[in-house]
């Protein structure tokens, strides 16, 4: 026995230093965490919670937990791996998806496209149309889905690991090609270092990407690098999960397949929206540079600013802000300067991201209430409908871009709403002390309120009705569902999975933007927690260190700096990255014209098709829009085709093949011309 055992010792070493090896070249940050736990417990600075036990009657491992003296396995881990492996098949059972039933529902090929009409507002039918073009080739409406069977699977996660003996397994069975592991806790993980050879998940050109003791904005960064490789495969991700300690993984992971969807903002979108406004707006407005700003002195590193959503907190402080006014830089939403005005409050500048006109004139900016702003300063995304952008007071307005800088200067700010993306713009603009207020991203907790009382497009929600799991009920939304999230003054809060992906959005960017010199206070008493930000009582504030503001003084020192960082016209290297660009599709749109023989399967397509899919999806050279046109594109139409192919009991392959590709090769020249005719016309 005691030769067995040195033997066995040996192997889990060999096992668990080669694993070492690979992690320290394929994931160093990961391997670092590991190296640093294995020192403490090496110096006797950490006790183990949990112990690798080998069970003789199975020839096995499990892991016994010394704090609650059980095995987490029951000392049967050949039964939990055998139960995991019978679970799983090539089918939709225990699987994500980011198909959408909405969009293949029924024809909508009758709608007409139409240059003569706001093309964000339309932009949903648009890309109805679009789809409805395979939709019907393929005469599939997802129906069916639930009880589809797949010749094979490509996407896995693993949720939790344990030992990690069931991931072998199953993954002999499926054969898939990328992986997801995620384990909240690391020593556990550690130990699974000794007893399964992670090595394996990279054989053959398969990919796998960690996530091993993330907080949640890194947990869903890695999660968004496992998504965004090969998306196409996103109509299937099937996952296991151990049932240890993994509960609250899945609003996370659903959070993130809800970022992936084409249906909150499409190709559409994108071209017709933020690619032809941005690029035509480049050479007639002031467009805000914040790259590099952070450490120059200006007026926002001098004062505070009190930067005001139309969260339910609002209401809340209102008199205290009406009584302070003058002792901050106030920065309101569009959504929310209106109620300023109803207290005589006057913001210093109102901010806009909202690119639909109806919505706007109707309820954030009408006439009468721009008439009582007229020195305000403006900052609005740059693709504000035209009819909104004239109505401003041109002199005060600056623009500031999204998705991807044209400016080579510049840089953006990523985020799903105004809250996060204007919040994270003032830290780069180099605010030195940033207070919140109405940045709740969280419903009011005694009424269910999405925003102040009275607001226009707000929602209220049954706050008494029991918070289910989306897993539970098998379905999710990004505006019904409800959630629990970590409050400011609270230990949960609730909030809305829209809310949701805006929090980790906020809470990421302040991690990578914030500088030791920088103070961001949440006033917010009930919202959402947002990383790097500290709760304040606005009573607590020490408001006699700050002096009061001379607000006229104020408005021409603003606008002077905000004029000195803009830029009103783009530079020789800008325009040469965008010629380039054009080239670029040009030679593209060259590759789709030579392919002239139809394919009769879908592998002959996938085999024609797949070096220009992928050049779309990560070009080879400096782009602007490009990936962002394509990549929405893609994901609203291939995912649904690999979906439909990959069916057991495929029929008509070859007559669908053929004509499926002959859509998206006129779908994307179509696309490709387009955006060309807008970068010609911003360079000449």
């Amino acid at each position: 026995m005691s030769d067995a055992h040195a033997e066995l010792e040996k192997a889990l070493l060999t096992t668990y230093y080669a694993n070492l090896l690979f992690l320290s070249r394929y994931d160093k940050k990961l391997y670092d965490r590991i190296d640093h736990l294995s020192k403490l417990i090496d110096d006797g600075k950490y006790d183990e919670r949990f112990v690798l036990e080998f069970i003789q009657e199975e020839g096995d491992f499990d892991i016994f937990d010394t704090k609650h003296e059980k095995f987490l396995y029951d000392k049967k881990p050949k039964a939990f791996t055998k139960k995991a492996v019978s679970k799983v098949n090539a089918d939709t059972k225990g699987s994500f998806t980011i198909l959408d039933k909405i969009l293949y529902k029924s024809d909508n090929s009758h709608f007409k496209y139409s240059d003569n009409i706001d093309q964000f507002d339309y932009a949903s039918e648009y890309l109805l149309k679009d789809v409805s073009y395979y939709r019907n080739i393929l005469d599939d409406d997802l129906s069916s889905y639930e009880d589809q069977k797949f010749n094979e699977t490509n996407k896995f996660m693993f949720i939790g690991t344990l030992l990690g003996r069931h991931i072998i397994e199953i993954t002999k069975k499926l054969k898939p090609r990328n992986f997801f592991v995620c384990e909240h806790n690391l020593e556990i993980f550690r130990l699974s270092l000794f007893v399964f050879d992670y090595t394996l998940l990279v054989e053959d050109g398969r990919t796998v990407v960690f996530s091993i003791m993330d907080d949640e904005h890194e947990f869903k960064a890695n999660l968004e690098i496992f998504l965004k490789n090969k998306p196409y495969y996103n109509y299937n991700i099937k996952y296991y999960t151990t049932d240890y300690n993994v509960k609250d993984y899945f609003d996370p992971i659903l959070d993130g397949l809800l970022g992936q969807k084409s249906t909150t903002f499409n190709h559409h979108m994108m071209l017709k929206s933020v690619a032809k406004n941005g690029l035509d707006r480049l050479n007639k407005f002031n467009f805000l540079q914040v790259k590099g700003r952070q450490n120059e002195e200006s007026i926002l590193t001098e004062k505070p600013v009190l930067y005001v959503g139309a969260g339910p907190s609002l209401i809340e402080n209102i008199q205290w802000i009406k009584e302070n006014q003058n002792k901050f830089i106030i920065v309101a939403m569009g959504a929310s300067y209106k109620k300023l005005l109803e207290h005589g409050i006057v913001c210093d500048i109102v901010s806009t991201l909202d690119p639909e006109f109806k919505i706007l004139d109707e309820y954030h900016f009408d006439n009468e209430s721009l008439k009582k702003i007229p020195n305000s300063l403006v900052f609005a995304s740059a693709n504000t409908n035209d009819k909104i952008i004239k109505k401003f007071n041109q002199d005060n307005l600056y623009l500031y871009e999204i998705i991807f800088p044209v400016h080579s200067t510049n840089m953006v700010t990523h985020g799903y709403s105004i809250g996060e993306i204007v919040g994270t713009m003032l830290v780069q603009l180099g605010t030195r002390e940033l207070y919140l207020v109405g940045i709740d991203l969280a419903l009011n907790q005694e009424t269910g309120e999405t925003h102040i009382s009275g607001y226009d497009t707000g929602s209220t929600y049954e706050l008494n009705k029991e918070v289910l799991n989306s897993m539970d009920v098998g379905k999710f939304s990004l505006r019904a569902d409800l959630i629990e999230v970590k409050g400011n003054t609270k230990e949960k809060v609730l909030t809305t999975r829209l809310f949701s992906t805006s929090l980790s959005s906020f809470s990421h960017s302040l991690n990578n933007e914030l500088k030791e010199n920088q103070k961001v206070y949440n006033i917010s008493k009930d919202g959402a927690y947002i990383d790097k930000t500290e709760y304040i009582n606005p009573q607590d504030i020490n408001l006699d260190s700050y002096e009061n503001i001379n607000k006229v003084t104020l408005n021409k020192e603003l606008n002077i700096h905000m004029k000195n960082i803009s830029r009103d016209n783009l530079n020789t290297r800008d325009k040469n990255t965008l010629r380039d660009e054009g080239k670029y599709l040009e030679l593209i749109k060259n590759r789709i014209l030579d392919i002239k023989v139809p394919s009769k399967t879908f592998k002959e397509f996938f085999d024609k098709n797949e070096d220009i899919i992928s050049d779309l999806y990560s070009p080879k050279i400096l782009t602007t829009f490009t990936r962002p046109i394509f990549t929405f594109y893609l994901n609203s139409m291939l995912p649904y085709v690999f979906y439909h192919f990959n069916h057991r009991k495929l029929k008509k392959e070859k007559a669908k093949i053929k004509q499926v590709e002959e859509v998206l090769h006129k779908q994307l020249i179509y696309l490709i011309d387009t955006y060309r005719e807008y970068i010609k016309e911003a360079i000449k």
